[in-house]
């Protein structure tokens, strides 16, 4: 299986309900995902432990107070329990197909990454309905855009693919092409 993990920004406003709504996402992909929850940010404990997450709330960060990618990922690795990694912005809403695309790879190195389609939820989705995945995903072809290639909004890699990662700023430039790259020269293939 697979283990999770993301940074959240404050659960605040619609911020906080994106974030939510995305969390619930990942809980409803399958009973024996692992997720991870980073950070001390406003609601993040509560976000954790009202689903089950695990949640770690320190996390090393630059001089502006901006979380560090290379201690962050190291901490999701040892934690993790299962070997295949998947970081996630915490603002994205995974299907169930993404675990389906991940139990076909058969390669010892690689990595798989994913752009989002941009689309504004107003309000929280109804995950009692069994075909929330299906509505969210058709309304979104109507009324969403996929976003450029310019940004990574997941990474599923093996664990201890990338070896050390330099001190990056998470969701600062370069850091999610850097992986890519580091991937790319360890021999790992690109999905």
């Amino acid at each position: 299986m697979i283990t999770l993990f993301t940074l959240p920004k404050p659960f605040v406003g619609h911020v906080g309900m994106i974030q939510r709504n995305a969390i619930q996402s990942w809980t409803r992909l399958n009973p024996d995902i692992d997720i991870l929850i980073f950070g001390n940010e406003q609601g993040t404990a509560e976000v954790a432990a009202e689903f089950g997450i695990r949640h770690f709330p320190d996390v090393d960060v630059n001089e502006y107070g901006t979380p560090l990618i290379s201690r962050y990922f190291q901490q999701a690795e040892e934690a993790a329990p299962h070997s295949h990694m998947c970081y996630v912005n915490a603002d994205i809403i995974l299907f169930p197909d993404l675990l389906e695309a991940v139990a076909k790879v058969d390669l010892p190195k690689f990595v798989m990454g994913g752009l989002r389609t941009d689309y504004d939820i107003a309000k929280p989705v109804d995950f009692t309905r069994h075909d929330w995945a299906e509505a969210l995903r058709e309304d979104a072809k109507t009324n969403g855009t996929l976003h450029g290639f310019g940004g990574i909004d997941y990474f599923v890699y093996p664990r201890g693919m990338f070896g050390e990662i330099p001190q990056f700023a998470l969701g600062r430039w370069y850091w999610d092409q850097w992986l890519v790259y580091r991937a790319r020269r360890l021999g790992g293939a690109l999905i």
